[in-house]
C-alpha cells in the first residue's frame, strides 16, 4: 500500500469585504476588518478586497526568506535607531528582490479586474468579464498589519 503525500493547498490570497467582518483581523488586519464591517453594514464604502495575512506568510515561505528575516530581527536593538533602520532596509530589500508567486499574482490581478463588476456579472462569467473591462480601476491601497493597532501598540501613520 503506497502512502500518498498530502498536497499542501495554497491559502486564499484575496478576501472580499463581503466575506469578512470586524472579527477578521487575523486575516485582514484592523483596517481591512473594519472596512469589511462597514461595507457589510451598508455604510457607503466602495467595494474592495484585502490581500490576506496568509498571502504574506505564503510569499515569505515561497521566497525562502523567513530564516533570513528571523535572523535579522534577532539582532535588533530598539534603542539604536541607526541599526534598526539598517535592518529594516535589509528586510525590505529581501522582500523586493524576491520572486512573486505566480498563483498569488494571478489571484490578486483577477480580484483587481473584478472590482467594477457586480455580483451577478461575476456569477455569470468571471473570465469573460475580465477580458471585457475597458478602463483601469483606480484604487486606494492601505497596509493593515494583523496586530498593528492594539491596546499594547499603535503603528498609526506607518502604513
Amino acid at each position: 500500500m503506497a502512502i500518498q503525500k498530502e498536497e499542501k493547498s495554497s491559502p486564499e490570497f484575496v478576501k472580499w469585504f463581503s466575506e469578512l467582518d470586524k472579527n477578521s483581523e487575523g486575516i485582514a488586519g484592523g483596517k481591512g476588518a473594519n472596512l469589511s464591517e462597514m461595507y457589510n453594514l451598508k455604510i457607503p464604502v466602495p467595494p474592495g478586497f484585502v490581500v490576506t495575512a496568509q498571502a504574506y506568510d505564503y510569499f515569505i515561505e515561497h521566497a525562502k526568506i523567513n530564516e533570513k528575516i528571523i535572523e535579522l530581527l534577532s539582532r535588533i536593538d530598539y534603542e539604536n535607531t541607526k541599526k534598526l533602520d539598517d535592518i529594516t532596509k535589509q528586510i525590505r530589500a529581501f522582500i523586493l528582490e524576491s520572486k512573486f508567486p505566480k498563483e498569488m499574482e494571478e489571484e490578486i490581478i483577477e480580484a483587481y479586474g473584478n472590482l467594477s463588476a457586480n455580483e451577478k456579472d461575476l456569477e455569470e462569467s468571471p473570465m469573460t468579464l475580465l477580458n471585457t473591462l475597458q478602463e483601469p480601476q483606480f484604487v486606494a491601497v492601505r497596509s493593515s498589519a494583523t496586530a498593528e493597532d492594539s491596546a499594547e501598540a499603535s503603528c498609526a501613520g506607518q502604513g
